[in-house]
């Protein structure tokens, strides 16, 4: 019953908790202690956060069924109310992306492919 209402995409598992009179500090000690338990509720917060996020998209479009309210500014707060909860849930997939760039400054330097030559390799770049 709590993972299935967490899926919905209608309550955060402090919200389900409350909703089904259950303490939130035992459904956290379990998430910690039993396996099976953590990898439900994880799922169902996929699922929930998934669910969400398509809401997003409609409320976005303007639907009502998903809860516009046809108020431009209000729905752009709703967005980005909802969005940063998405990140604060989920940051590897709904955060900001990281951009990683590398410079060689030693462009006629190529890496071996054997690992622990290019080990070696890299250990006499760091120490220029």
């Amino acid at each position: 019953m709590l993972a299935d209402m967490i899926a919905s995409g209608d309550h955060y598992l402090n919200e389900a908790c409350a909703t089904l009179g259950l303490r939130w500090r035992q459904v956290y000690r379990r998430l910690a202690n039993e396996q099976n338990f953590a990898d439900l509720m994880n799922e169902a917060q996929e699922a929930g956060l998934e669910v969400r996020r398509a809401r997003l998209d409609a409320i976005a479009k303007g639907d009502e069924k998903a809860g516009s309210s046809g108020d431009w500014k209000r729905d752009q707060l709703i967005i980005k109310q909802a969005h940063w909860m998405l990140e604060k849930l989920h940051p590897k997939k709904y955060g900001p992306k990281v951009e990683v760039t590398a410079t060689n400054h030693n462009a006629n330097y190529a890496m071996s492919d054997d690992p622990n030559e290019a080990a070696r390799q890299y250990s006499e770049l760091v120490k220029r």
